[in-house]
């Protein structure tokens, strides 16, 4: 097996997640999802708990569970851009962004439909910064299936190997892991965890 300063060398690229990795957009998709169990008369029927149980697999995935149809997720998606407001940049997000593209081809790889993706870097204007978006609209399989992973290095034209995947939840890491990238924890144990963004300017 390659040692990690080995494979470290090698990067080409990297593909991040979006929600809880360079933005934290928590408040807002709380009250889209808010707005979805009222709109759906759940309110008083759903667990919260099941929704923090749930919460990294995705709006379709929670829609899934509730018995509620394709139409209800879209719904769900367009209130959570309604509340882009709510949506904060994490810590040192862009300035260690404007730093890798330097260095890096850059991905963004997110379970959310591409008009989420686009107006919460349009937000905080970071779009220009990435050179592929993939969205849960270009694949047949979300994470953790790698497929999303794969189409990102084939349009950025990097081999997987070579690319870093930096998530924050389970189903990122072993995205990542399957793909055979090297995986970065984000607040989550990968083959590094990290606690900052920052922290990734010591790693490359």
């Amino acid at each position: 097996m390659i040692p990690i300063r080995e494979r470290f060398r090698r990067v080409e690229s990297i593909l991040f997640d979006l929600d809880g990795v360079i933005v934290d957009s928590f408040d807002s998709w709380v009250l889209a999802i808010t707005d979805l169990l009222d709109e759906y008369n759940m309110i008083d029927r759903v667990d919260w708990r099941f929704l923090v149980e749930y919460w990294g697999r995705g709006v379709d995935a929670i829609c899934r569970e509730l018995g509620l149809d394709e139409k209800a997720a879209k719904y769900c998606y367009s209130r959570q851009i309604t509340h882009i407001d709510q949506i904060k940049l994490m810590n040192n997000a862009k300035e260690t962004i404007k730093y890798l593209k330097n260095k890096y081809k850059l991905g963004i790889i997110t379970n959310i439909p591409r008009a989420n993706a686009v107006a919460v870097l349009d937000r905080f204007d970071l779009t220009n910064f990435f050179d592929a978006i993939m969205t849960i609209e270009d694949v047949n399989r979300q994470k953790p299936d790698p497929e999303i992973i794969f189409k990102a290095s084939d349009r950025l034209g990097c081999k997987p190997e070579n690319t870093v995947v930096v998530g924050d939840t389970e189903s990122d890491v072993i995205a990542g892991e399957r793909a055979g990238c090297i995986v970065i924890g984000f607040g989550i144990k990968g083959e590094i965890k990290i606690a900052d963004l920052s922290d990734l300017l010591n790693l490359l």
